[in-house]
């Protein structure tokens, strides 16, 4: 049976290898009115994503609540 510092070592692999998998950059959401707007963000340029190119503005999405995820997991781990 694996210890809990091992599962949280094969969590953060885990979150690691499919970080590697992603687009670059992050999402912006940016409200005008009643419509909301993506853009790709890589520090110090911001482009537009279309609405026809949802699935990279989901894959960004993703990338950040994966981040979140291995940013807590490694907290936990020092804790």
């Amino acid at each position: 049976m694996l210890s809990e510092h091992e599962k949280l070592d094969q969590k953060i692999n885990s979150i690691k290898n499919q970080l590697e998998n992603l687009p670059p950059g992050k999402l912006v959401l940016s409200h005008n009115n009643e419509q909301y707007k993506w853009y790709q963000s890589t520090g110090h340029t911001k482009t537009y994503i279309p609405k026809k190119e949802q699935k990279l503005a989901e894959s960004l999405a993703v990338k950040k609540y994966l981040t979140l995820s291995l940013d807590e997991l490694e907290k936990e781990k020092r804790a």
